[in-house]
């Protein structure tokens, strides 16, 4: 009896697998996987597996597989090859490694398929890519913006990883919606600024390219390679929607793209969108008036004033709001020395109030809706005050309410906003009945001109 160990050195199978050593995951990539037959004899029976890496979808194979995830190739002859081609979508955490393993041997006369050779394609993901980030006015903390606004954004992108990105291109996106998803034509366009001249996408005008032909560096983006994009995007001072025309929401998205990202294969990515609350618009007018806008008189009392007897004038707060609602509104003036409050009148909310210690008027509203003033009615709240001239205010104009200031906060955004309202006196601006007859005049001078109450 006798034995002999026979050691196979090497398979008759040779196997090459071409596949990117990086990507960025998300990337689309190839593997071309050749099968080889390095014996001086004609192979048959050649059976190839492969196991996929986890990450890998959106897969297209060249040619279709025999079953499964294996190929049968019948007869390979002396120093021929047989070629597959595996296309999908590669997915997975930064500076892991994707595994594609690929199987070749042969099929016996029982069918059983014994490995003669094995390889692996091991593919890195980067970490980071191209990223870029955005900043308005300087901060990267988003507040609400004002209708009229001018936006300042700063786009700094950066080359965080070992490649080297060619022909880059950064771009950003901008759009604004309604509450019911209506968009709104919220900036104007044609009065956006930068520092790097862009020119818009052709299929859409709301986004904005930056190529290497404004920023050269761009054409061939190193490791560790940075820069900034300034530029100025100046908000409308009246929007507009065909929806709700509530709650409007400006929305900025930076996009990404080379045309080789070191891998040989494009990137492509759409970074996180920056989503900017636009305020509504609380405006305040402050009207004196003797007379109404009919005529009718709402004051008593000589006018113009005269020294020595008492008039009497109604102040109207005019409060109007446009997109969103708002809450907690307090209105509030000091009465002058010279003045006395007389009474509240009608009003929408919550009641007009004096302190006589302070001298200040106050009106307390707990909520406005939006559109009031537009599709709903304006909110007027109205008190009176009096004035006695003195001999010596004869010739002068008095004061009869300081400057207005208001607070209220936005429901949608949650912003503090502030109202100003001017002050008012005996002159009457509002009232073109009146206007011009606010100087104190002696009460000698009194004429038939002189208004009294009947």
């Amino acid at each position: 009896t006798g034995s002999l160990d026979v050691a196979i050195m090497s398979s008759t199978l040779g196997i090459d697998v071409k596949a990117p050593s990086t990507i960025a995951s998300g990337q689309a990539v190839e593997y071309d996987i050749t099968i080889s037959n390095t014996s001086s004899t004609q192979l048959t029976g050649v059976r190839v597996t492969i196991d996929y890496p986890s990450g890998l979808t959106a897969v297209t194979t060249t040619p279709a597989p025999s079953s499964a995830t294996s190929w049968d190739i019948p007869s390979l002859n002396p120093a021929k090859t047989s070629s597959i081609t595996i296309k999908g979508t590669l997915t997975g955490s930064p500076n892991s490694v994707a595994e594609l393993a690929v199987h070749a041997g042969v099929t016996n006369a029982s069918g059983t398929f014994i490995v003669q050779r094995e390889t692996s394609a091991l593919v890195l993901f980067l970490e980071p890519t191209l990223n870029v980030t955005m900043t308005v006015g300087g901060k990267s903390t988003v507040k609400p913006v004002n209708p009229g606004d001018s936006l300042k954004l700063t786009l700094a992108y950066e080359n965080a990883s070992d490649a080297v990105f060619s022909n880059a291109t950064i771009s950003l996106q901008y759009g604004c919606k309604d509450s019911d998803g209506a968009s709104v034509d919220c900036l104007t366009a044609d009065l956006l600024k930068s520092g790097s001249a862009f020119a818009r996408d052709a299929k859409d005008p709301t986004i904005l390219h930056w190529t290497k032909d404004a920023i050269p560096d761009l054409a061939r983006l190193v490791p560790q390679a940075k820069g900034t994009i300034d530029l100025t995007i100046p908000v409308k001072k009246t929007l507009r929607s065909v929806g709700s025309g509530k709650n409007f929401t400006l929305t900025l998205t930076p996009i990404v793209h080379a045309d080789d990202s070191g891998s040989g294969t494009p990137f492509d990515k759409t970074l996180g969108a920056v989503s900017l609350k636009v305020n509504t618009e609380l405006r305040l007018a402050v009207e004196g008036r003797y007379y109404d806008e009919q005529g009718a008189p709402l004051g008593s009392g000589p006018l113009p004033p005269q020294a020595g007897s008492t008039t009497q004038y109604q102040v109207a707060w005019c409060v109007s709001n446009t997109m969103n609602s708002v809450q907690n509104v307090l209105l509030k003036a000091v009465l002058p020395e010279a003045a006395t409050f007389v009474s509240a009148g009608t009003t929408a909310g919550n009641s007009i109030t004096y302190d006589t210690t302070t001298r200040e008027v106050r009106w307390r509203i707990e909520k406005i809706d939006a559109g009031v003033g537009q599709s709903l009615p304006t909110l007027v709240g109205t008190f009176t005050i009096s004035i006695t001239p003195a001999a010596s205010d004869v010739g002068n104009i008095l004061p009869l309410l300081g400057a207005t200031s208001g607070t209220a906060a936005d429901a949608f955004t949650g912003a503090s906003l502030k109202l100003t309202g001017d002050a008012v006196t005996t002159n009457l601006a509002f009232d073109s009945q009146a206007a011009g007859k606010g100087t104190v005049v002696a009460a000698a001078a009194a004429n038939a001109n002189t208004n009294t109450a009947q």
